[in-house]
């Protein structure tokens, strides 16, 4: 289900962490598996600019900057021809690097005549980049499970009026699963704050609770209620100061994959995580479309949440205007 507002430009009401638009380092999604084809690229908007996502030639994805350095065409309008982009404009050729390998009317290449590529992987049904040369940390991942071990469906949930940080501050915000979602849940004594991510659990009688935020824009959840296990995972993409593509996952724990009624079991258990997930989201969505965020003045409650703030305030970044 789509949580995004139609009249988007309307309904934004952005306060920043930082006073000027900046992206933090780390992995975003930028599309569904599902959408990334091996014969035609496909265009996202990102960071300010844009971006071309291609299959190579061993069914890999690939993400680099869109825009040719001719005379700037947008490659995603372009076709694929051995594993490579082109451009529709003069046919020029780029490989997996970014170099240009092919100038149908020039012998000699310019040097400066290359694009951009960015770490990209794919997990979870998404495709990923990471908004740098090398990444700073691992792909995000759920706890207590491998990708192998899980039943997953993974949707995109539109495109919202807010900085992909913001939404994940909810995930340390207990405070707000009381209130707003009528969710009772105990807090975590205490939080894991490392360099890139940040970690907790929560064990009661019968219940048991594992959270994990990864970069600033990623939040997974490990739920254990009276052994029945489930899995979420949350992650948004900045297209342009302001605006985040949203995706998540819901997940199970494979166990007798080929049964036929296991599987039909899965897909109900996947059904009532998704219900449950789409409701949280629509809930947090009517009030983070129309916040005008600022840490004001905090409570004890807060703790978690101000350790958050510090961290995505402290987190490694750059501003959009240097990402383009």
């Amino acid at each position: 289900m789509n949580i995004a507002s139609t009249s988007l430009g309307s309904r934004r009401r952005l306060g920043q962490v930082h006073e000027e638009p900046v992206y933090h380092l780390g992995w975003y999604p930028l599309a569904l598996s599902s959408e990334l084809k091996s014969d035609a690229p496909l265009g996202r908007d990102f960071l300010g600019g844009r971006v071309v996502l291609y299959r190579d030639a061993a069914g890999s994805p690939v993400v680099q900057s869109a825009y040719c350095p001719h005379l700037g065409a947008d490659l995603s309008v372009g076709d694929v021809v051995d594993g490579q982009i082109r451009c529709a404009f003069h046919h020029w050729c780029f490989d997996t690097a970014g170099k240009c390998v092919r100038i149908p009317t020039e012998g000699k290449i310019p040097p400066g005549a290359r694009i951009f590529t960015y770490p990209s992987a794919e997990a979870w049904g998404l495709v990923w980049a990471f908004t740098g040369e090398k990444p700073l940390f691992e792909l995000p991942c759920v706890p207590r499970a491998e990708e192998g071990d899980l039943i997953y469906r993974t949707q995109s949930n539109g495109v919202v009026p807010y900085e992909p940080w913001l939404p994940v501050t909810n995930g340390l915000d207990f405070q707000h699963l009381r209130a707003l979602h009528d969710i009772p849940i105990v807090e975590p004594d205490m939080i894991q704050v490392r360099e890139h991510n940040i970690e907790y659990t929560i064990t009661e009688p019968a219940k048991q609770r594992h959270g994990l935020i990864t970069g600033t824009n990623t939040f997974s959840l490990y739920r254990n209620d009276n052994g029945r296990e489930s899995f979420v995972l949350f992650s948004g993409t900045p297209l342009r100061p302001g605006e985040t593509l949203v995706f998540s996952v819901v997940a199970v724990r494979k166990k007798h994959p080929t049964v036929e009624e296991e599987r039909q079991m899965a897909e109900r258990q996947l059904d009532a995580i998704a219900a449950l997930t789409t409701r949280l989201l629509e809930e947090d969505d009517r009030v983070l479309t129309t916040i005008r965020f600022r840490q004001g003045v905090l409570v004890a409650a807060d703790r978690h949440l101000a350790k958050f703030l510090k961290y995505v305030r402290d987190f490694p970044r750059a501003s959009f205007i240097e990402a383009c």
